[in-house]
């Protein structure tokens, strides 16, 4: 599950791209996109991803988490 918390307006967006293991860590890479402007909503909002992934019952050392942060797209880009 990959959760970047509360954000002040609408328009964040979280999504697990990939979750690898290397040795004893488990490594999450994600990217969070974020509204481009001056987005002014009086709502809040707490993105969530949460992906299935199986490694069989080997426990981890550490984990390794990867995010790239992006601007969202617009409506009518290409």
């Amino acid at each position: 599950m990959l959760s970047v918390g509360t954000r002040p307006v609408l328009g964040y967006d979280v999504t697990i791209e990939d979750v690898t293991v290397r040795e004893t860590t488990l490594v999450v890479t994600g990217v969070e996109r974020r509204p481009v402007g001056g987005v002014a909503l009086d709502t809040a909002c707490s993105p969530v991803h949460v992906v299935a992934a199986r490694f069989g019952p080997q426990t981890f050392a550490d984990m390794l988490l990867n995010l790239r942060i992006k601007p969202a797209e617009t409506a009518g880009s290409s």
